[in-house]
C-alpha cells in the first residue's frame, strides 16, 4: 500500500471514530503538537475535542460522510457532508429540531501515519440559514 493510500486510510479511520463519538481517535491518529486550522479559529488536540463535543451536544445524531478524497505527497484533501438534527444549543441558538446538511472541506498533512495539521472550512452560513437564524439569500 502506498503512503498516500495509508494516509487516506488513516483519515477514513479518524472519521469512523468521530462518527462513533470516539474521542480517543484524536490521540491515536494525531501527532503531539497537532493543530486544526479552521475558519472558526486554530485548535490543539484538546481544543479540537472540546469543539467537537460542542458540535455533538448540538447535533447528537450527527454523521459525517466522505464524498471525495484525494491524496498527494503528505496531504489528504477531502470534501465531506455532515448531517444531523439540531437537538442542543448551537452557537447560541436554542434547539429547533431541524435536520441540517452541511458541506465541509479539509486538507490534512500527515507524517508517519499521524495527522500533523488540518486546514478546514465549514459552511456555517448554510447551517445558520437552515436553522432559521439568518434568512436565505
Amino acid at each position: 500500500m502506498s503512503e498516500q493510500e495509508k494516509n487516506k486510510a488513516a483519515i477514513r479511520q479518524f472519521f469512523d471514530g468521530m462518527n462513533k463519538g470516539d474521542f480517543t481517535i484524536w490521540d491515536k491518529l494525531c501527532a503531539p503538537g497537532y493543530i486544526f486550522h479552521h475558519n472558526t479559529g486554530d485548535y490543539t488536540i484538546e481544543q479540537s475535542k472540546k469543539y467537537m463535543s460542542n458540535i455533538l451536544a448540538a447535533l447528537p445524531d450527527s454523521n459525517a460522510s466522505i464524498e471525495d478524497m484525494v491524496a498527494e505527497g503528505d496531504k489528504v484533501a477531502l470534501r465531506y457532508t455532515l448531517r444531523g438534527t439540531h437537538k442542543g444549543i448551537f452557537r447560541g441558538i436554542a434547539p429547533t429540531g431541524k435536520q441540517i446538511t452541511v458541506t465541509a472541506f479539509e486538507i490534512n498533512r500527515l507524517s508517519g501515519g499521524k495527522c500533523v495539521e488540518t486546514w478546514g472550512v465549514t459552511d456555517y452560513l448554510s447551517i445558520m440559514q437552515q436553522l432559521g437564524a439568518i434568512p436565505k439569500m
